[in-house]
């Protein structure tokens, strides 16, 4: 798979093509050679679709401000107001080139990663609009904090309970895929100005915004970032973490065990959970399994806590099980924690993701203990 294949791969989570596919018809996307085929997928044989070359034809016999519009002997065509410039490798040299091209017409240009993928991922009013730098003296207002956690530790729930507070932002996993691959491929993606644009778009009407960082996307983060710019979560000036940990990592390799096998990775409705609960009484214990996956989650937890170490920033350290248990109290906590001002008759609201508990899966979590004690017993005694 090509660099531009993964992009394309990446991006179809984040809904952009398919926001393209909808918008007013009269919009042209302009794109480069090897972009033209990744995009015709998803927008199908569309006559506003076209290659550079195309455009070029269509402009040639198209009519420019002020001028008659009659043309004699060809067919002519009148420039849409708005134009989307699109390409993986090359969006910024397209959109000037297309720029320059367009200086006697009355039409707007945007970039298909560097606008419309912004304004999409951030919430903007419109899709089709300029992306404009937020106002510096509003972003220093702001109160940011990130959740941080390996999978399987209740961050899902955590984030659901902060964000029906209507206090503590709309923290959700904002970075994935589609920005790890922008990083790694896309031409001059503006990341800060993503990062900017999602704070005041997302955030709640006390300027508090927050997000959710799962372990391998922090990492793969680290990892494509150069050397000039800052870490993802250091983009938030004044940022605090609050780093999600459970306890019990055999549960937690369990948890992980089976969501893999069933592909269910929650359960918000019935159905779901008595999908889950029938795909269970089928399942066979694999311990060689589950011990491997106990071992990543292991693994996974100690080089979590490295990264967020390594940031330098305010720490909060709270366990899933006293989030479970002590639900009141950790928010409350937290919120005392992000300097989070409520009103007097305030009351933490109740997740709407549950925890699930299920007969079925006890027996894996009772002899998946039973031999991981045994494990453990037998490398102590040697």
């Amino acid at each position: 798979m090509t660099p531009a294949e993964q992009l394309f791969e990446d991006l179809q989570e984040s809904r952009l093509f398919k926001s393209l596919s909808t918008v007013n018809r009269t919009t042209w996307v302009v794109t480069d050679d090897d972009t033209f085929p990744l995009l015709k997928k998803h927008l199908g044989n569309s006559s506003r679709l076209l290659t550079l070359g195309q455009f070029l034809e269509r402009l040639d016999n198209s009519i420019p401000n002020g001028l008659s519009k009659w043309v004699p002997f060809r067919k002519r065509y009148t420039l849409p107001e708005h134009l989307v410039v699109a390409s993986a490798t090359q969006e910024t040299a397209l959109y000037q080139q297309v720029r320059q091209l367009t200086t006697n017409y009355d039409c707007k240009i945007y970039r298909l990663f560097n606008d419309l993928f912004i304004n999409l991922s951030t919430n903007a009013d419109k899709l089709l609009s300029y992306c404009e730098q937020p106002n510096l003296s509003v972003l220093a207002q702001m109160n940011n904090y990130a959740i941080v956690s390996i999978p399987r530790s209740g961050s899902t729930m955590l984030a659901d309970i902060l964000s029906q507070t209507g206090y503590c932002g709309h923290p959700k996993e904002h970075l994935r895929y589609s920005i790890n691959s922008l990083l790694a491929f896309a031409d001059s993606f503006d990341f800060q100005k993503w990062v900017s644009c999602m704070q005041v778009n997302t955030c709640t009407p006390n300027y508090v915004f927050g997000t959710k960082v799962i372990s391998h996307f922090a990492q793969t983060l680290s990892s494509k970032l150069s050397d000039s710019d800052l870490n993802f979560l250091q983009q938030f000036k004044n940022s605090k973490l609050i780093y999600l940990v459970r306890k019990d990592k055999a549960e937690q390799a369990v948890s992980t065990y089976i969501a893999r096998k069933s592909n269910l990775f929650f359960t918000p409705t019935l159905i779901h959970k008595n999908k889950r609960a029938e795909f269970i009484k089928t399942l066979d214990y694999d311990f060689d399994e589950l011990y491997d996956g106990y071992q990543h989650v292991v693994a996974a937890e100690h080089g979590m806590a490295l990264f967020v170490q390594s940031l330098g920033v305010s720490v909060l350290e709270i366990s899933y099980e006293n989030l479970i248990d002590n639900r009141t109290q950790t928010i409350e906590q937290i919120l005392s924690f992000l300097n989070i001002e409520t009103r007097d008759n305030f009351v933490i609201p109740k997740p709407a993701t549950k925890v699930v508990s299920d007969r079925y899966c006890q027996p894996i979590r009772e002899q998946f203990s039973i031999d991981l004690a045994s494990i453990k017993k037998q490398g102590n005694s040697q």
